[in-house]
This record gives structure tokens, C-alpha cells and sequence, in this order.
């Protein structure tokens, strides 16, 4: 591997490395607005940059390689070429599996995506067991390196897996394992869907079951379709697959299972800000529910309540809502990793513990293929109090974290 003999050397490998990420970040963006030919050149040039680049820093090459080719297999999924797009996670896979060798715990996070979008794939082409396969190693991986919620979206998928091949009573058990996971997590849209999920799975007779099975089979079958394209990002193809999904819940003339799955579709048109849609299907899922005393009425009318209170907003109203709702998610996660360091500082944690935490949340703030500035501050804020707790050369802490780290630092002089 070639070697970097000069500081201006290293100022020229640095802006080099800059710009695979910032074509990389580009990348995501042009996806986010759907322009897959644009997103897809961006995509391939980022895979070509991080290729030369892995000459002199393997381990930052591969990884961004891994990212870039994942973008691709993703644009190639939302196209239909689903072979391309496996063919592509395979190698996204192997490629995690050599960064274990620098990074194990990045590299593990790497593997279980990999594996979890292989089996959304898998799923897509109709094979069952490949899709149970490939999720059940993902999910043995999340636990592993503690990504509490990664596992548990795949977990949930796994409940529908079974739920689809008529095991009942495991996508049960996965449900509720699920739900206690997004409960420690406190995302409550999610607790909200798998406590109805559960609520109807249980509700449902088994005897009833019998003579709708192909129905409620093919139900269980498009709701992971729908699911797998929110996780891509793919939030149109969301709704398409959803409103299928409301079709065949009103064939099944079960209103339980009805009103839940049109909830998923308002929550799926609010994430794509056609808020009038969402308010407009909760009104009816209002309706109905009130028909057939819904236990959970008072959550979609808080829901309801809220998307209308957007609805209402002007474009700039709606833009520095989002803004402000970005910033309380950083300034909770800085205080968090502050809290950590305390926590340690005052002897209430052990130091392996918080060191792995610091370490494992740096990680998958700047793995994360929606970072930004904002959340790469708080990872180098993690990595900072990391090292202070390591007692090794420091790096610099973020000028907007400097009080959070010098909290920690007094804390521990103490």
C-alpha cells in the first residue's frame, strides 16, 4: 500500500477523501428526489473514487465502497432488477466482512444491513426461506453489536415473515419482542403499529383463519412490501404497495385489521407531506373505529389532530418545523453522550460499558447514510469523551460541544 511521506501529501488525500463523501452525500440526496439516473451516475462515481482511494487508507476505502455499491443494489431494487441489486449486497457483504478486520464492530453493523436488505430481496422474489434466512443472521448480528434499532425493524420483519408462512404464534412472540424494544427505544409510531398488530394477530380466531389463508397470506406478503420500501427510502412505492394493502384488508371484512393498515397509509402520506390525504383516510379510520369501539381511537385522534395542525402550516411554517424538530434530535443525542460520560465520571457505569456505547454510537452516526455536519459533531463528541475515559491523545471536541465535554472533564478531576 503506497505511504503518505508529507504533510502536504496528507492535506491532498484528505480533500480527496472529502470529495468521495460530499459525491457520496450527493448521492443520497438526488435519491431522496427520486432522480434514480442521477443518483445512480453519483452513486457509481462515489464507488470509483473510494476504489482509488482504498490504495492508501483501506479501511476508509472499503467502506465507503460498501456504502456506494448498497446505493446502487438500492436504486436497482426500486427499478426492478432485483438480481443486480442482490448480486450487489452480496458484495456489499463481503466487503463489511474485510472491515471487520479494522472495525469489527462497524464492520458487523455493515453485515447485518447487508444481510437485512438481502433478505428484503429475497422476499421480493418470492423466496420465503432465503428472506427468513439471510434475517434471522441479520437480527443474530444486531444483537451482537447492540443496535437496538436496526434489530428491531428486522425483528418485526421476521414476525411477518412467519406471520405470512402461517406460524402464528412465533410472529407473536417476535412482535412482542419487537414492541419491547421500540418501547425502550420510545418510538411511539411504531409501538403504536405493533401493539395493533399484536391486538389484531391475537384477535383474530384461528378457525377464521382457514378459509381466508390465501387472502390474509397475501395481505401479510404486500405489507412487507410496503415496509421494505419505506426502510430504501422509497416512500412513493410505500404508499402504492399500502393502498394494495388497505384493498385487501377490506376483503377480509376485518375491521380491526382494517383500520390499522389505513392508520399505516395516512402515517406513510404524512411522511410524504401529502398531509391532506392523511388527514382526510384518518377522518374515515375515525369513523370507523368509532362504529366498532376501537381500543386505540384516542391515539389516531391525537394523530389526526396533529397532522391537521400541519396541514395547516405554509411551506416555510412546515420547513422550520422540520428544522426545529432536526435540531431537538441533536441537542438530546449531544446530552446523551454528555450524560454517558458522566455517568462513568460518577461511577454509576462501568468504564468497558460506556466506552462501547460512546464507541458503538459514534459509529452509527457517521455510518448513517443521512449524516450530516450536525451529527458527525456529536460522533466526534462521543470519540473525544471516549478517549479522555481511555486516557489517550484527545481528539479535538466540536466547538458547539465544548461544554459537554468539559463537563465530563471536570467531573473526572473530581
Amino acid at each position: 500500500m503506497p505511504k503518505v511521506n508529507s504533510n502536504h501529501e496528507e492535506k491532498k488525500l484528505r480533500k480527496r477523501f472529502e470529495d468521495a463523501e460530499l459525491v457520496s452525500n450527493k448521492a443520497l440526496a438526488v435519491l431522496a428526489d427520486g432522480d434514480l439516473d442521477r443518483a445512480l451516475g453519483l452513486s457509481q462515481e462515489s464507488q470509483r473514487l473510494y476504489e482509488q482511494l482504498s490504495e492508501f487508507d483501506e479501511f476508509r476505502g472499503k467502506k465507503g465502497k460498501a456504502a456506494a455499491l448498497s446505493n446502487i443494489a438500492q436504486i436497482s431494487l426500486r427499478r426492478g432488477d432485483l438480481d443486480y441489486s442482490l448480486a450487489l449486497y452480496q458484495e456489499s457483504l463481503l466487503l463489511y466482512t474485510q472491515i471487520c478486520a479494522f472495525d469489527d464492530s462497524l464492520g458487523n453493523q455493515g453485515k447485518a444491513n447487508s444481510l437485512s436488505q438481502m433478505a428484503n430481496v429475497y422476499w421480493e422474489k418470492g423466496d420465503s426461506k432465503q428472506a427468513q434466512l439471510m434475517m434471522e443472521q441479520a437480527i443474530e448480528l444486531g444483537k451482537q453489536t447492540g443496535d437496538l434499532d436496526g434489530t428491531a425493524y428486522d425483528i418485526t420483519k421476521l414476525g411477518q415473515i412467519k406471520q405470512a408462512s402461517g406460524d402464528r404464534k412465533t410472529a407473536l412472540d417476535l412482535y412482542h419482542e419487537s414492541l419491547a424494544m421500540f418501547e425502550k427505544l420510545d418510538v411511539q409510531p411504531k409501538v403504536v403499529e405493533l401493539r395493533q398488530m399484536i391486538a389484531t394477530l391475537e384477535n383474530s380466531p384461528i378457525e377464521e383463519a382457514h378459509p381466508e389463508a390465501a387472502e390474509e397470506s397475501e395481505l401479510t406478503k404486500t405489507i412487507i412490501l410496503a415496509n421494505n420500501a419505506m426502510k430504501r427510502g422509497d416512500v412513493q412505492s410505500a404508499i402504492q404497495h399500502q393502498e394494495q394493502v388497505v384493498l385487501l384488508a377490506k376483503e377480509l371484512k376485518n375491521q380491526n385489521v382494517l383500520i390499522v393498515q389505513m392508520v399505516t397509509l395516512a402515517q406513510y402520506h404524512a411522511m410524504n407531506e401529502q398531509f391532506a390525504n392523511a388527514v382526510k383516510l384518518l377522518e374515515e379510520t375515525l369513523h370507523l373505529g368509532e362504529t366498532i369501539s376501537y381500543p386505540e381511537l384516542n391515539t389516531i385522534s391525537q394523530l389526526h389532530k396533529t397532522l391537521s395542525s400541519v396541514a395547516s402550516l405554509s411551506p416555510e411554517e412546515k420547513s422550520a418545523a422540520r428544522n426545529d424538530l432536526r435540531r431537538t434530535q441533536i441537542e438530546n443525542a449531544a446530552n446523551q453522550v454528555r450524560d454517558a460520560g458522566l455517568a462513568y465520571a460518577r461511577k454509576n457505569v462501568p468504564k468497558s460499558d460506556v466506552i462501547k456505547w460512546l464507541e458503538q454510537t459514534a459509529n452509527q452516526l457517521e455510518g448513517d447514510e443521512s449524516a450530516d455536519d450536525a451529527s458527525r459533531e456529536v460522533a466526534a463528541l462521543c470519540l473525544a469523551i471516549s478517549a479522555l475515559i481511555k486516557e489517550e491523545s484527545i481528539p479535538t471536541a466540536p466547538e458547539a460541544y465544548a461544554s459537554h465535554f468539559s463537563a465530563v472533564e471536570s467531573e473526572l478531576k473530581k
